[in-house]
């Protein structure tokens, strides 16, 4: 809620896609470089606590983006210094959460698809809820409101990761280290660059979040083009996450063996699909049924390869399993940021639409590619 709230009064302060894409590019940006500092952190120590630690950073972190608000010191640039503050905190979360799951279904390999899944189910409930609720909420008790919300909805989880998740005991990896956390970083994304079964996928995500998250930056500006005011913005921001929701039904049912090629192929031809159609169809119903079969193309892809990632990794080496969920999330973020600043920068050049449609057409030959050297992805992953 509060990450689509930011663009809308990012946007409303400077009528500028530009001024949107570079929010959402600090958003994410730091989580390209603390992803993997977390991973190699999280194989030595604790997920739980790490958990822990950035859900109390959310508190702090929404509770002075509310207080800025509502004291009428929040502009611009404090917006953008708030957003980087969330990539930080995003940054040790994202890891240790994927290592966290991982634990819980320990006992069990072939529940991974299931397990992540799940998490993909959840973040599709919040990209429906979270958007939704709060166009409603800017609608008619304004942005501090949804700001305020934000801060007081991260009590409810620290004390749920505290009193209700106990995920199995595991290995550790040794003593922590500034030179020893380095060489920890260095060795997961070697392991990264040098497995033939993780590269392409890794590769791959990356090309997929570049061309093909960044459109949900510039869901304001559709949204102003559209006249629909806040609440038309915020079902056109859930709307991706009903997609999600089905993309997570889809990998679930992989519990036996998970079908990589066919589910990667599928994921980047909806999503190229879409975003190519999407410059075409320009109304409100369309719209959200657009960035639906999006989110679904999207997540598919993303879904799969974090659980294929995470399982080859169990198989081969399960004390790197932190390390190697980091750089994917590096990379994952690495795509959505230089993906937002991309489409902002040629969306003020030619046009939001026009820009959409651009990218879709990359992803298209990306799909081809895919299809013709389709012997680089793994056919099946079994747990």
């Amino acid at each position: 809620m509060q990450v689509v709230v930011q663009g809308w009064l990012m946007f409303q302060l400077t009528g500028s896609a530009f001024s949107m894409g570079l929010v959402n590019f600090l958003a994410v940006i730091p989580v390209v470089v603390i992803a993997p500092l977390a991973g190699a952190i999280v194989d030595k120590t604790s997920a739980r606590f790490m958990l822990v630690t950035t859900s109390i950073l959310g508190i702090l972190q929404a509770s002075l983006f509310y207080g800025a608000f509502v004291s009428g010191h929040l502009s611009p640039a404090g917006i953008c210094g708030m957003a980087l503050a969330w990539g930080i905190i995003n940054g040790l979360e994202t890891p240790a959460r994927f290592v966290c799951i991982k634990e819980i279904v320990d006992s069990d390999p072939s529940l991974v698809p299931s397990a992540m899944a799940l998490n993909g189910t959840l973040v599709g409930l919040g990209f429906i809820l979270g958007p939704s609720v709060g166009g409603i909420v800017v609608a008619h008790w304004g942005v501090g409101m949804a700001f305020f919300l934000n801060a007081i909805s991260f009590i409810p989880m620290l004390i749920f990761i505290i009193k209700v998740i106990k995920p199995k005991a595991r290995a550790r990896g040794g003593a922590i280290s500034v030179s020893g956390i380095i060489k920890d970083v260095i060795d997961g994304f070697r392991l990264c660059v040098s497995d033939g079964a993780i590269r392409p996928l890794i590769l791959l995500l990356g090309a997929a979040t570049f061309f093909g998250f960044s459109y949900r930056g510039m869901l304001p500006a559709v949204a102003e083009y559209l006249h629909l005011g806040p609440v038309g913005f915020g079902w056109l921001s859930a709307a991706p996450g009903i997609g999600t929701l089905v993309a997570a039904a889809v990998v679930s049912r992989s519990t036996q063996a998970l079908p990589v090629r066919r589910f990667l192929l599928l994921g980047i031809s909806s999503l190229a699909g879409t975003l190519v159609t999407f410059f075409f169809l320009r109304n409100f119903v369309a719209g959200m049924v657009l960035l639906g079969i999006a989110g679904f193309g999207l997540d598919l892809v993303v879904l799969t390869v974090q659980s294929a990632t995470s399982i080859i990794t169990k198989q081969s080496n399960p004390v790197m399993i932190g390390r190697v969920m980091g750089c994917g999330a590096s990379i994952f973020f690495m795509g959505s940021a230089f993906g937002y600043l991309a489409l902002g920068s040629v969306s003020k050049v030619i046009g939001v639409f026009p820009a959409m449609g651009c990218f879709g057409m990359v992803l298209l030959i990306l799909a081809v590619i895919v299809a013709v050297r389709n012997k680089r992805y793994p056919a099946f992953v079994k747990g």
